[in-house]
């Protein structure tokens, strides 16, 4: 049973026009912030937006709860001929995840941003986070396929220019964004040519129609086609291993700001964009998503689950080292998508929950003591200077480690028991040996903060702000708390896994 289930968030004329307001709210806030006269009025517009945005997800989650899948007829046009925003328990899933990590965000980006950017920037970042919050919680909502593709270069737009205002402080972040933007485009090339080829064999554009009549061709080679380049380009978005290659540059460049909005949701939406198109539309298509599922995505997820915690442990930038730490847990997440159970999936989901808030919280835990792209080394000692920050950063790090009583641990324990219970052993062998690898890499991050002397010329290191720390601690918190008590986060997650598939909750 859903958390949510009886629980009213606002009045019906509100609850009604949700899934229109989740996605008005940051644009208009984006708006907002690019013509504030100051930092400050620019931060509370981006805070509002975001807060705006998690009070409606909260109501679509209550009304999907109580009355199943939510449709919205954008400008009074029926579906399957109007657009439609069509929301149900998957969509509620990843609308909460980007909402909440969207509030986290804002509410420590006004001391972030002091550290890393002239306050001259701060207006246009704000706005640039904005747009980005915008594109994802519009990609959760959306049941057009052509919209899914302008939500998702929305997102991707905003990101680009995010990571490139880096170059302030890195000239390396204009390298990056670069990168960033030539994959990212290739990568929506592919997409929208893929959704082109669905629309010839179709006739439509809303997801449904298309899954209906998809089953209908039975099994049409343009369709396939069309499926095909759909998981490439959104696996370059996801940045699954072998094309991954825009992460670690992105990571180690960006503002600390998008680092850790971008590693808790961007990659983590991208994974949502796959499951909706090769289990719901395609999943009548004779087996053509299953296929992709099973002969593309998990031998490639297996592979970086290894390959990517390997190349971290080499790392000696501290964000490099947690890029590929971002590949190989995506690697995990994707074998319980593609392990073709309820259980499986919703072992998935959960550990990407899991996962988004515990690299949001050390992306932000970095930022705040000032750490950023730098040398693992100029950790040394910083518990000392900031325990508050740096202990949050710990549990983070533990829970990213797979350590007892974090949310880390049980969601990997329940996804290794979902893949051997499918008779999945190389999947279990492969994440086994990815988190052991983890648990170097973590080591040294610990090891290295905790109980290293701090070097006598390495610049000081401070506590965050207050509103950075009760960001920072709310997720770090709620990373222990669904380590102990996952129930309701598990029934989210059971319940958006069995929407994927189809089947009963």
């Amino acid at each position: 049973m859903s958390p949510f289930a009886g629980v009213q968030f606002a009045s019906p004329e509100v609850i009604q026009h949700a899934p229109a307001l989740m996605i008005a709210a940051p644009l208009t806030a984006a708006c907002v912030a690019a013509l504030s006269p100051s930092a400050r009025w620019a931060w509370f517009s981006s805070l509002g937006g975001a807060l705006f945005a998690l009070w409606m997800a909260l109501c679509l989650a209550a009304d999907v709860a109580q009355s199943g899948v939510v449709s919205y007829a954008v400008g009074g046009f029926a579906p399957p001929l109007g657009i439609e925003l069509r929301v149900d328990d998957l969509g509620v899933f990843f609308s909460l995840l980007v909402s909440i990590l969207g509030v986290a965000t804002s509410l420590a980006s006004a001391s972030l941003l002091r550290l890393e950017l002239p306050e001259r920037d701060h207006a246009l970042m704000q706005a640039g986070f904005m747009l980005a919050l915008t594109g994802l919680l519009g990609l959760t909502a959306t049941g057009d396929a052509f919209n899914a593709f302008v939500f998702l270069e929305v997102s991707s737009i905003g990101t680009y220019a995010l990571v490139a205002m880096g170059a302030s402080r890195d000239r390396r972040a204009l390298t990056a964004a670069f990168q960033y933007l030539i994959m990212g485009t290739i990568g929506a090339t592919f997409f929208v040519i893929g959704v082109g080829l669905l629309y010839s064999v179709t006739g439509t554009l809303n997801m449904t129609d298309m899954a209906e009549k998809l089953s209908a061709s039975s099994s049409d080679r343009a369709a396939i086609a069309g499926l095909v380049l759909i998981t490439v380009g959104l696996a370059l978005k996801a940045a699954m291993f072998p094309l991954h290659a825009w992460l670690p540059g992105a990571y180690s460049a960006g503002p600390s700001v998008v680092v850790a909005f971008l590693a808790g949701t961007a990659t983590k939406v991208s994974v949502y964009l796959l499951i909706r198109f090769l289990m719901d539309v395609a999943g009548g298509l004779e087996g053509a998503g299953e296929g992709l599922l099973n002969w593309l995505i998990a031998p490639m997820a297996g592979i970086a689950a290894v390959v990517a915690s390997v190349q971290a442990v080499f790392q000696t930038e501290t964000r490099r080292i947690l890029a590929f730490s971002s590949i190989a847990q995506i690697g995990y997440v994707l074998l319980g998508v593609t392990s073709g159970s309820v259980a499986g999936l919703t072992a998935a989901l959960f550990l990407l929950f899991a996962h988004a808030m515990i690299k949001t919280v050390i992306f932000l835990c970095l930022g705040a003591i000032g750490h950023r792209g730098a040398q693992l080394e100029t950790l040394a000692g910083a518990g000392r200077e900031a325990p508050w920050t740096i202990t949050a950063l710990a549990i983070a790090m533990l829970g990213l480690a797979g350590a007892p009583f974090t949310a880390g641990f049980l969601a990997k324990w329940r996804l290794l028991g979902a893949l051997a219970d499918g008779g999945r052993i190389w999947a279990v062998v492969a994440i086994a040996v990815s988190s052991l690898t983890a648990l170097v890499y973590c080591a040294r991050i610990l090891e290295t903060m905790v109980f290293r002397t701090r070097r006598s010329s390495a610049s000081g290191v401070s506590e965050a702000s207050p509103a950075a720390l009760a960001a920072i601690w709310f997720l770090a918190a709620s990373s222990v708390w669904y380590g102990l008590d996952a129930s309701a986060l598990y029934d989210l997650a059971r319940q958006a896994a069995a929407s994927a598939m189809g089947a009963s909750s």
